[in-house]
């Protein structure tokens, strides 16, 4: 009723239960100077809600022994959950909540920060990593989206009312 695709793909061979909701909204909806956000967003998502702490949603999802995580592509924000299928129920409340209700604690915003910081130093130390964002850039120049590179410059200018306004 409220317009949401769902697309069902069974496979009883095994007792697993995967889901993934895919948001129309990624790195190419970004604007320049906060090169980042839809990663970041993504990453706190699990971070914390109304009604549950980081600590909570691990330990719910580490209980079952599922996995649940965000991450942003370039056209969309991705979140999945994975359990057995008996613990369907935990996978689907954890997704709903993160998606839902995430608080976007500013005290779990250094960590992710440092992680993603991380990752843009690390791009220096891989060759193959560095050649395809200078290729990318080189190919869509500075004046388009695709161009951009996210950077710590980027990355320290992401401010927690950044992150809900993304939300």
């Amino acid at each position: 009723k409220n317009g949401l695709q769902v697309i069902v793909v069974e496979n009883h061979e095994l007792p697993v239960v995967g889901m993934q909701l895919a948001v129309n909204a990624g790195r190419a909806d970004e604007t320049r100077d906060k090169r980042g956000l839809a990663s970041f967003a993504a990453s706190m998502l699990s971070k914390g809600t109304r009604t549950r702490s980081a600590d909570e949603i691990a330990s719910a999802i580490d209980f079952v022994g599922g996995s649940l995580g965000a991450s942003a592509t370039f056209e969309a924000t991705l979140v999945s959950c994975a359990v057995l299928a008996k613990d369907l129920g935990v996978c689907r409340d954890l997704l709903a909540d993160v998606v839902t209700h995430p608080t976007f604690l500013e005290t779990e915003m250094p960590q992710i920060r440092d992680e993603l910081l991380s990752a843009v130093r690390q791009r220096a130390d891989d060759a193959a990593e560095l050649a395809a964002t200078h290729f990318q850039n080189a190919l869509w120049g500075d004046d388009h989206v695709r161009g951009w590179v996210m950077s710590s410059r980027t990355l320290s200018a992401i401010s927690r009312a950044d992150l809900t306004a993304w939300h």
